[in-house]
């Protein structure tokens, strides 16, 4: 019921800011797209805490080296961050290693989540 669903909704909302201030910022899109849901299915209630961006997952977990090849024969052009043109015909991209931003937020916070959803459920019990 309401009780439920509002400690969840608050549970999320715990995560949530935690994993804004975990995660890694360059432009801040990630941590802007961060967002809590809480979805209910039957008797079912679950809260999600993620992000749409498609590089969220790479910061979460971390990836192996890969290349980057344009799509057609040009040559890649960029500027780095010190402002200095760079080409390339394709690119090496060494990885990253996870910063498990999301982890980190649930597990710091594990306390916190378990009383509120606690908090819930004692006041279902109590009302009846």
């Amino acid at each position: 019921g309401a009780p439920i669903l509002d400690a969840m909704r608050d549970a999320t909302l715990i995560v949530t800011g935690a994993a804004k201030k975990n995660s890694p910022v360059d432009t801040g899109r990630l941590r802007a797209s961060i967002t809590p849901e809480v979805r209910m299915m039957g008797d079912t209630i679950t809260g999600v805490v993620g992000s749409n961006v498609v590089y969220a997952a790479a910061q979460e977990l971390g990836s192996d080296s890969y290349v980057i090849v344009p799509k057609t024969k040009q040559v890649l052009h960029w500027i780095t961050k010190s402002g200095e043109d760079a080409f390339a015909k394709f690119v090496i991209h060494p990885g990253i290693k996870g910063k498990r931003y999301l982890q980190r937020a649930f597990e710091d916070n594990r306390e916190r989540i378990v009383k509120r959803l606690g908090d819930g459920v004692h006041f279902v019990v109590e009302k009846k």
